[in-house]
């Protein structure tokens, strides 16, 4: 069995519909889904769509770039009365730091981001929920607001950086979860990450629509593909295809508080 630790099934993105997609995932072995939502419009689709098909989980946040001109702490009310209203999510997050300064979009600035990030950790903690990480070039400034707040946990989605800011994450009680760059040739100083992360604290995600594998260059990304990037970290790691995937998927259950 496999878990998509992490996609967005309300993007427009997709050239299916969800049943068809998450069909030919059930196909593949991928038994269950957690959609991220990214803003209070989009959490309330995701949740609409989790409540529609059993396989399907939400982890409800605000993404660095989302609500620029609203008021910080009635997003974070809007987020708490979601998670509460809705047994189906499972987390917080995606949320975090996005240090982009090649793109033309509204962007949040860096500080204002972590007072959004803090909020959001603070309201982790406070329904007891995993923290989902955003982390774009901000390796430090992510560890320096984490170091604030011991009680956390949850994990690092798409992770992108080196072994040792993936130690510091396990050290502090969090899960690497791994997308299908690793596949690429470009994600190659991505392996000792892969190599050295206990299997028992590794998940696997599609970022999907978003981040397709290698060898699928020219289809849209959706949760079936995650069997691919779960053979190419079985490969790495040196254990069998089986043992990954049940592992991922035990590990996903955990964090998150599903039933197998």
């Amino acid at each position: 069995m496999l878990f998509d630790s992490h996609c967005h099934l309300t993007e427009k993105g997709f050239d299916k519909q969800i049943h068809e997609m998450l069909s030919e995932a059930k196909k593949e072995g991928v038994d269950k889904v957690i959609t991220v939502g990214t803003s209070t419009n989009d959490c309330e689709k995701a949740i609409k769509l989790a409540n529609s098909f059993e396989q399907v989980y939400v982890s409800c946040g605000i993404y660095p770039h989302e609500h620029l001109d609203s008021n910080l702490d009635q997003l974070i009310q809007k987020l708490d009365e979601l998670i509460q209203k809705n047994p189906k999510v499972v987390g917080v997050g995606e949320c975090g730091i996005d240090n982009n300064p090649n793109t033309n979009y509204p962007q949040r600035p860096l500080n204002e981001q972590a007072v959004l990030f803090e909020k959001q950790i603070e309201l982790a903690i406070k329904k007891n929920l995993p923290l989902v990480i955003h982390n774009r070039n901000a390796d430090d400034l992510v560890i320096e607001i984490l170091d604030k707040y011991p009680n956390v946990y949850g994990v690092m989605h798409c992770f992108t950086s080196s072994w040792d800011v993936a130690k510091k994450l396990l050290d502090k009680n969090f899960y690497i979860s791994f997308s299908g760059i690793i596949t690429y040739p470009s994600g190659n100083n991505l392996h000792e990450a892969v190599e050295k992360t206990p299997p028992d604290r590794m998940l696997v995600e599609t970022d999907a629509p978003w981040l397709i594998p290698k060898g699928c260059r020219d289809k849209v990304n959706e949760p079936k593909y995650v069997k691919i990037t779960a053979q190419k970290a079985s490969e790495i790691k040196g254990i069998s295809f089986e043992e990954f995937c049940n592992q991922t998927y035990h590990n996903t259950c955990r964090l998150f508080g599903i039933s197998k």
